[in-house]
């Protein structure tokens, strides 16, 4: 999964892509980012996707407490944590 640089992209109430999928990303006044609730996505080669992000310099936080997953969270610009994982063998 290649994201198409969506933090620039985005714009209040736009849809951006990411390869095949569509993120719909939009902005309320009154928005405050949730401490625990995010959504979660399916990735392949999470390796390489967390070194790719990591190269354009974003942080990003490991996490090993799910087991069979290989998964990392990142802050979106507007706060929100965003959860990127892999499933081990099925």
């Amino acid at each position: 999964m290649v994201l198409n640089d969506i933090a620039r992209e985005a714009t209040i109430g736009r849809p951006t892509s990411a390869d095949r999928n569509i993120v719909w990303v939009g902005v309320e006044n009154t928005f405050f980012p949730a401490k625990k609730a995010h959504p979660a996505f399916e990735v392949n080669q999470i390796e390489e996707f967390s070194s790719f992000l990591q190269e354009k310099g974003l942080e990003i936080q490991v996490d090993h407490k799910l087991p069979g997953a290989k998964r990392f969270y990142l802050h979106d610009p507007f706060g929100n944590r965003l959860e990127f994982l892999e499933w081990g063998e099925k």
